[in-house]
């Protein structure tokens, strides 16, 4: 019998660099042949492509532009430095610029640029 297994996801690169917009996924698929059970026609599949390889772009790069903290309490987040964020997505990591200072507001949602972040995530 002859089957086919394609996928995507082999990625050949990912984000990460400041000026990054896109990324490659590679996707091979291939088949396998048993002229034992031919098609209605009774051609041989012997000589066709097996294995087909295609690549795209991902364009998914994009630097952050905002984060966001969820303060419980009113007593400055139980603190008065100057607070930084750390964002990471698998390998790939940065740090925000100093974003807070002594945040205050009791079960608020804080929404601030994320300066300081150079990097890309998808």
């Amino acid at each position: 019998s002859s089957g086919i297994n394609a996928e995507y996801g082999v990625d050949q690169g990912t984000c990460g660099d400041s000026n990054q917009k896109s990324y490659q996924q590679k996707r091979t698929r291939s088949r396998t042949c048993n002229d034992k059970t031919k098609n209605v026609h009774g051609r041989s599949c012997d000589g066709d492509t097996k294995v087909q390889t295609q690549t795209r772009d991902k364009n998914v790069c994009e630097r952050v532009t905002r984060a966001y903290i969820f303060l419980y309490d009113d007593s400055y987040a139980a603190t008065t430095g100057k607070l930084h964020m750390k964002i990471k997505q698998d390998k790939i990591v940065c740090w925000t610029a100093h974003i807070f200072n002594a945040p205050q507001g009791r079960n608020v949602l804080h929404e601030v640029p994320a300066t300081g972040c150079t990097r890309t995530f998808d």
